[in-house]
Order: C-alpha cells, then structure tokens, then sequence
C-alpha cells in the first residue's frame, strides 16, 4: 500500500481563525446529494461547535436524525424560513467582531472565490514531510480526541478517494514511536501514549478513541513507528495502526 500525503491537508486541527457561527432559520433542500456527516448523539449546540472546530465544514443542521455537518465543496441549496416552523441552519461566516453582521445579505465569505490546482504522486509521503507540510498551514496532524473524529475523517476520506491512483492507502496522523520503544513496542509504557511523541497540543493523552487494527505496540517492519488510519476500512470507521516512516 502507499501512502497518501494529500490527505493530511485536510485534517488540519488547529487553525487561527476569525470565523464565527451564524444561526438563522431555514433548512437544506436535499440531505443525499451532497451527503452530509451524520452525528446521531451531538445536540444543537454541540453540532454547531463540531462544525466550528472542524476546519471544512461551513454548514450544520440539526434534525431527527441528528447532527448534519456540511464541507464547503459539497454544500446544499438553503430554504429559508421563518420561526414558526422551528429549524435552524448555522452558517460559518468571516466575522472577527463579537456582533452578528447586520443586513438581509450579510456575507458569509465576503463573496470570495478560491480555486485550487491539486496533483497527485504515486509515491507516499513520510511522517516528517507531512507534519512539516500541516505546519506551513498553521496546523498539526490530528489526534482522535472525540469519538466524533473518526467517524468525520472516515467520511473525508469517502469523499476524496476517487481522486487518488490506489484504492489502499494509509492516511497520516500524529504520532511517532520513542526512540527507547522502537526496538521493543510491545511493553506496558510503550503501548500507552508515553510511548510516543505527538505535536497536537489539543492531545487529550490517551488512547480512549483510537480503534486499532490490532494494538498500539504493532510492529510488521523495522521503520513501523508512525500513527495512521487504515483505509480501506474493514469496519463501519477506519482504524489506527502503525506503519513506516
């Protein structure tokens, strides 16, 4: 299997932003083209901060079904409505100020279109390049703090998987294995996160979320020291484990 670096690119946690949600009253036209993420045990507040904190999504709805998290590429059509019909959409908007823009059309984006070239490599990407690469981003390699992180990072990949040459691949986390646990993985400390390094200073510092393939002191290679999610997956999310440099 070979390693996709690209991905990483979307799984920045930690960004500096002046962005804001927005609640107002409406609902999206269509709930399977785009699909959205689907939380079943978020409430409002806790979908409007998912969406918040998660660097793509621009829409969340709340309905029977539960949380709706929208991305920015895969964004439906918005009926508006009024109060007496009970839902709400929030918006993530550009706002640095602590008020609500004021106005019937009050921007979101400020009407800015952003286009991207994006190319592919047949080779993977090493642990240093991808971190250094969230880095230039103001951002780190992710840690499954939530148990609503894999569910959204395995609903990215879904996404993104038909612009990659492999239908295999591994996709980057934090994490890398200690030097003093490298020859010898399998002890207590080793399998526990003071085994390894991580660079997330959102890190909870534990395991709690992180579904392994087999366990945390996993080693097939001499260079299988870094965290990655598995995909494809062979369950309902993607798995962790640990693979080469």
């Amino acid at each position: 299997m070979s390693l996709i670096p690209v991905l990483v690119l979307y799984f920045v946690t930690s960004v500096t932003s002046n962005n804001s949600m927005i609640v107002v009253w409406g609902k999206p036209t269509k709930f399977f083209n785009p699909t959205p993420y689907l939380n079943s045990t978020l409430n409002w507040q806790q979908c409007i901060r998912e969406c918040y904190n998660f660097e793509r999504c621009v829409l969340s709805f709340q309905n029977s079904s539960g949380c709706n998290l929208y991305v920015y590429n895969a964004l439906p059509a918005i009926q508006k409505l009024n109060s007496s019909q009970g839902l709400q959409v929030a918006f993530k908007i550009q706002n640095s100020n602590d008020e609500c823009p004021v106005g019937t059309n009050a921007p979101t984006f400020n009407n800015k279109n952003a286009s991207l070239l994006w190319t592919n490599t047949t080779t993977g990407g090493f642990q240093n390049k991808s971190s250094s690469t969230c880095k230039s981003f103001g951002g780190t390699l992710p840690t499954l703090n939530d148990p609503t992180d894999i569910g959204a990072f395995t609903w990215i990949t879904e996404l993104q998987k038909g612009y990659f040459k492999s239908s295999q691949f591994f996709v980057r986390i934090d994490g890398v294995r200690k030097p003093a646990c490298q020859s010898n993985p399998t002890t207590p400390t080793c399998m526990t996160p003071a085994g390894f390094t991580f660079t997330d200073p959102h890190f909870d510092g534990n395991f709690d979320n992180y579904n392994w393939t087999t366990n945390a002191g996993a080693k097939v290679a001499d260079d299988d020291n870094c965290l990655v999610l598995v995909y494809p997956n062979t369950t309902t999310y993607m798995k962790a484990d640990v693979k080469r440099h």
